[in-house]
Parts: structure tokens; C-alpha cells; sequence
């Protein structure tokens, strides 16, 4: 069974290392269909490989990108994603007020609290 460990990103690179693939497991990233370039495939010991892929800026856009991670025989090994849209200006309000209700909910058990054991 093949597993892919996430690493994360450093400058722009997208880094992870596969398990349980063959000497050669021909990996191919697709993104909307189009097959990524210059994708960095490094053995690292039996069935153990080092991937990166630098992710082109003129591929991103505003949005969620998600990136396929294939083997040759086209089985899917594993993913990532990159959102880059900016937070949508109702939903921090909505979230702002979410916390301010709950603050006064946690203000008024706080003030019932103390006044119980001062009683």
C-alpha cells in the first residue's frame, strides 16, 4: 500500500515523501486537469521517495486548488491544497459576533457563579 507523508511548503515548493512505491513509481501531479512540471521525484531508501513541486504563481488564482498526486498507473496517492482567497468581509462579522455572544454568555455564568458562592 502506498502512503504519502505531507511535509509542507518552504519558497514556494510543496514537499512530501512517499512510501511503499516501486523503484520507479512514475509520479505525475495534475492540477485542473494539466500536468504539472519540474516535479523533483528523489529516492530515499526501498520503496521510500522525497517529492517536490514547485507550485507556477500564474496557476493561482482566487479560489481552492487542489493538487493530484498520481502514480503511473494512474492510482491516486494522496493530495494538497492551496486556498487563496481572501476571507469574505460578512463572515469575520459573523464570526466577531459568534464570539461576542458567546463572551456575554460566559460573562453572565461568571457573574451567576460568584454571586452563588458569595451567597
Amino acid at each position: 500500500m502506498v502512503t504519502l507523508v505531507q511535509e509542507g511548503w518552504h519558497a514556494g515548493t510543496w514537499h512530501g515523501v512517499l512510501h511503499g512505491a516501486e523503484d520507479d513509481p512514475g509520479i505525475h501531479v495534475v492540477h485542473r486537469g494539466e500536468l504539472l512540471e519540474n516535479i523533483s521525484v528523489m529516492p530515499e531508501g526501498e520503496g521510500v521517495h522525497r517529492i517536490s513541486v514547485p507550485v507556477p504563481v500564474e496557476l493561482l488564482d482566487d479560489g481552492m486548488h487542489t493538487f493530484l498526486i498520481r502514480l503511473e498507473d494512474g492510482t491516486v496517492a494522496g493530495h494538497f491544497n492551496i486556498a487563496t482567497t481572501s476571507p469574505d468581509q460578512s463572515d469575520m462579522q459573523a464570526e466577531l459576533a459568534a464570539l461576542r455572544a458567546e463572551l456575554d454568555l460566559l460573562r453572565r455564568a461568571f457573574r451567576r457563579h460568584c454571586m452563588e458562592t458569595l451567597s
